[in-house]
């Protein structure tokens, strides 16, 4: 008899807890910002709808050292690194349970982006200054994998799969690679277009495709581009979006989500290059993440330097500034 009730009772408590974890994934979000009011303790994590719509905050860095570089997202968290405190941090994707799952102190520094091997229960990690790190979902077991002090300045980091980590420096403008099963893992490297600026990467699988953002500064035009990994083509897509930083691909492929600082979360639309600032955020800073797939309503769309334009201002950035390219609207004239 006690079996029994013992066996219903947890059987009970297991079907609550589904049904709480349920209910935590109802509240969770399609899109995921960082933003910055410049001084400790106010780093944030924003949520909207894919459109930018009903954006709440989630996240309040009270206990950050400094700003959010990075957010990633799987079915059941959000994880994003600590710039300057040299932590990692993981909730529920509506934001609850947060808390850190790396310390600072515990051999990061300035961390910057991460990438999430569902597959082998790993995160890999960018740190700025000491090179490449795994750890497991829960941030147990920190192995520094990957330092090359002749390649400073980690900052991209992508998976092509669980025996290829992919990842960029802002000193040079190479895509490098390594097995991270290799027990002296050594990096071999491809050459990228837009000079020694290269930050957030993405990567698809479908089409063995890398992209890449240049940051272009704060207030500067960044670029976008791509690298075949197949064929080692390099392809210019965007070259009028402002201040590019970490980007993502969205579920289904079809657009890549991109943060631009000071200026709000980006979507480019991958099948014309066509480019929606679908969440404006003065304050956005260096991270997104999503989970669903935008659809664009008055995409802009890259100028073909072939054909004749007429600039025209519009202000929809409604920053006022004169070197946004987003307050201004191409348009083309027969010529």
């Amino acid at each position: 008899m006690k079996f029994q009730m013992l066996k219903h009772t947890a059987s009970g408590l297991a079907a609550l807890a589904a049904a709480f974890g349920l209910a935590l994934q109802a509240n969770a979000r399609d899109l995921y910002w960082s933003e910055y009011g410049g001084d400790p303790g106010t780093a944030v994590i924003k949520a909207s709808d894919i459109d930018g719509s009903n954006e709440t905050t989630i996240f309040t860095g009270t206990e950050m050292a400094s700003f959010i570089v990075d957010i990633a997202v799987n079915d059941t968290h959000l994880y994003w690194t600590g710039h300057s405190g040299g932590d990692v941090w993981r909730s529920n994707r509506d934001g609850s349970g947060a808390g850190r799952i790396i310390e600072a102190g515990s051999g990061l520094t300035s961390v910057h982006n991460l990438v999430i091997d569902e597959s082998a229960g790993k995160i890999y990690i960018a740190c700025h200054a000491n090179g490449i790190f795994s750890a497991n979902l829960d941030g147990s077991d920190l192995t520094q994998l990957l330092n090359d002090s002749s390649t400073p300045n980690y900052s991209g980091i992508e998976l092509r799969s669980s025996q290829e980590v992919l990842y960029v420096v802002t000193s040079d403008n190479q895509l490098y690679s390594f097995n991270p099963e290799d027990s002296f893992p050594a990096a071999s490297s491809r050459t990228l277009e837009g000079g020694n600026a290269t930050y957030g990467l993405a990567y698809d699988s479908a089409t063995d495709t890398v992209y890449y953002t240049v940051w272009g500064g704060a207030g500067s035009a960044g670029a976008l581009y791509s690298l075949n990994l197949d064929t080692g083509e390099n392809e210019l897509l965007r070259s009028d979006l402002q201040a590019t930083l970490g980007m993502k691909l969205s579920p289904d492929r079809s657009h890549l989500l991109i943060a631009q600082r000071d200026v709000g979360v980006g979507a480019v639309r991958l099948s014309d290059g066509g480019y929606e600032l679908i969440a404006p955020a003065s304050s956005a800073h260096f991270g997104v993440a999503v989970t669903a797939n935008p659809e664009l309503t008055d995409p802009s769309f890259p100028i073909d330097p072939n054909v004749i334009h007429d600039v025209v201002w519009t202000g929809a950035a409604g920053d006022g500034a004169f070197g946004n390219p987003a307050n201004w609207d191409p348009e083309r004239v027969p010529g």
